[in-house]
């Protein structure tokens, strides 16, 4: 490659450019649906960073099924409004790009259907107006996760049928999430989806090699999984996800008695309505997660109930609640244990009172809908509590507002923010609890990680591992000693447990006292809380805005857009592909946890 790129080890940011980009610029970004999730506030946000800081004529094409989006065409109708008049957006429509988890008779069937799929895709690019050296580039997110294999597919005949053709076209496969963690259906998907188990096709599909490919991952730790794959390293951009720092910097308006008085009262109602107790007095622990697994909701609530029994003067609010699958039976059982327990929580006003656009919502003047920045003014500080991310918002969103952001720190995640300058130290990574306040807690966690494991091994076709060998190696890597007892990480519990460890904990002065000064992290998390960290919250604000804003992001994606197109042309020796490795690597108990596993 003409580039001395090696992204994995280096910011693009600090890579000097050699390409340039061509003075116009065709960009497609695919994904499944426009429905409001963390992929389309990522699409949203590469559109923003490409069209306020690329110069030129910039022609970008959104290419999803458009059904679940509140307005199809909001994307379009977002950016018309700002009249630019080098910008051309269009959203193009295609139903069979939605969720498909068909299983087909035969690999020719699939792979007609596939590339019936892919002519579908081609006729709605202007590759007429492109050539080599001003290629169309299609940006597609999140393709190896198995939510439509024939999408996949046809994605990797897109690439194979240009190459061939030398069609001005390149592909920048973004990778949020990987199957192979802990996602067994999501894999299976993918090595049945020709009718019949075929591991070697689904590792093609899932992470085609072609020369017009290129690869982008949000952390680090996933550019080494593709390189596990068999990805060149040098075909992958590490391309973290940004923060629309405007928006989070914007002045908000419950800085003023009467907007504050408004929102706490909205809260108030939202709260009696759903039988929460929320007190206005209390200050405000803002969680903006939704209420899920992994996520690890219930670890707020206990963090919330040590923090109090220091100063009883908190309330936590999670900003959203569950809305599929297992995650709304776990959001259930969190909320009827708040409302028994009488916990100060509440959970799911951003649905009520928050606004799911970047304006607040108005009714003949009245605001019916405040901005985020609203709801992140009137809180003391950030708190996430979350075991698996690719990226992780609210590691930042925090900083900007001018809070301070405290609870978990995900090492795989983190070292990347630390990497760039965020001081993070002030996080925890294990939050220990006693074994003894779980009732038969060794037996009950060699029985959850016995069947885990050995399910995921099955669908995997692996032979069943023992109850001893998983023992063993739950005494590596699941226990600890801390105090002179044996403890575990909150986060390696049941839902379940979790919440018997609290009740025991909070029941018995001596347990309270004994598990805060197993985690020192809540003293010091309180004495944060008591006193702002003000230069704290300087130093990761500065860094954010120059590592992770939009501007950043576009400086990024130059550096992508222009590396690629001067070398999607060019001949590269082929790597076999091959996932088992990634496989075997989330089969180790250090990835495996009860509340992830699907």
């Amino acid at each position: 490659m003409t580039s001395q790129l090696k992204s994995i080890k280096k910011d693009l940011l600090e890579i000097k450019e050699k390409e340039k980009l061509p003075s116009e610029l065709f960009v497609g970004e695919e994904h499944y649906h426009l429905a409001p999730a963390g992929v389309r506030v990522v699409i949203e946000n590469t559109i923003d960073a490409i069209t306020h800081y690329l110069k030129g004529k910039i022609s970008i094409f959104v290419i999803a099924s458009a059904w679940a989006a509140p307005r199809p065409e909001n994307l379009k109708i977002r950016f018309e409004r700002k009249r630019m008049k080098n910008v051309s957006i269009k959203t193009i429509d295609i139903k069979e790009l939605d969720y498909d988890l068909h299983k087909y008779k035969s690999k020719e069937e699939f792979l007609q259907r596939a590339n019936k799929l892919k002519e579908k895709i081609v006729r709605q690019l202007p590759l007429d107006e492109c050539n080599a050296d001003n290629p169309f580039i299609l940006h597609c997110h999140g393709l190896p996760l198995g939510k439509n294999p024939k999408l996949s597919a046809a994605i990797k005949l897109l690439a194979e049928e240009c190459g061939e053709l030398k069609t001005p076209l390149w592909i920048l496969n973004q990778v949020h999430d990987f199957a192979e963690n802990s996602r067994p259906e999501m894999l299976r998907n993918l090595q049945y989806c020709t009718g019949s188990r075929d591991e070697r096709f689904a590792a093609e599909i899932m992470y085609p090699s072609n020369r017009n490919i290129f690869y982008a991952t949000i952390n680090s730790r996933d550019a080494e999984n593709l390189k596990m794959a068999g990805i060149n390293e040098k075909r992958i951009f590490f391309l973290p996800n940004s923060i629309d720092t405007d928006f989070f910097s914007a002045k908000p308006i419950t800085t003023k008695k009467r907007f504050k008085k408004q929102i706490m009262g909205a809260i108030e109602e939202y709260s009696k309505k759903n039988h929460y107790f929320f007190d206005s007095k209390r200050k405000i622990l803002l969680s903006p997660l939704k209420c899920m697994r992994r996520k690890n909701n219930a670890e707020s609530i206990l963090l919330l109930k040590a923090l109090n029994y220091l100063q009883d003067d908190l309330q936590l609010i999670i900003s959203l609640d569950a809305h599929s699958g297992p995650d709304v039976n776990y959001s259930n059982k969190i909320k009827r244990f708040i409302r028994q327990e009488g916990i100060p929580a509440v959970i799911g006003i951003g649905a009520d009172i928050i606004s799911t656009s970047e304006k607040r919502e108005k009714i003949r003047g009245r605001i019916t809908k405040f901005s985020l920045v609203d709801l992140f003014a009137i809180s003391r500080a950030v708190l996430t509590t979350s075991i698996l991310e690719g990226f992780g918002f609210a590691f930042h969103e925090g900083w900007i507002t001018g809070k301070p952001v405290v609870g978990r720190r995900l090492p795989y995640v983190c070292r990347d923010f630390q990497r760039n300058g965020l001081k993070l130290l002030h996080m925890y990574k294990k939050l220990f609890v006693d074994v003894t306040w779980i009732k038969n807690c060794e037996a009950r966690l060699l029985k959850i990680f016995s069947r885990d494991v050995n399910k995921l091994r099955k669908k995997q076709g692996m032979r069943v591992l023992s109850k001893k060998s998983i023992l063993r190696e739950m005494n590596k890597t699941k226990f600890y000693r801390a105090n002179g007892c044996k403890c575990i990480d909150f986060k390696d519990l049941s839902l379940e447990m979790q919440l018997e460890a609290i009740k025991t904990i909070f029941k018995d002065e001596q347990k309270i006292k004994k598990f805060i000064k197993m985690n020192p992290v809540i003293r010091r998390m309180w004495r944060m809380l008591q006193r702002k960290p003000t230069a704290l919250v300087r130093h990761n604000r500065k860094v954010i805005m120059k590592k992770y804003s939009l501007r950043a992001k576009a400086k990024r994606l130059r550096r992508i857009f222009s590396i690629g197109t001067a070398n999607y042309l060019r001949r590269v020796k082929k790597r076999k592909i091959d996932n088992r490795k990634i496989i075997y690597k989330y089969l180790d108990l250090d990835y495996i946890h009860p509340l992830t596993v699907d």
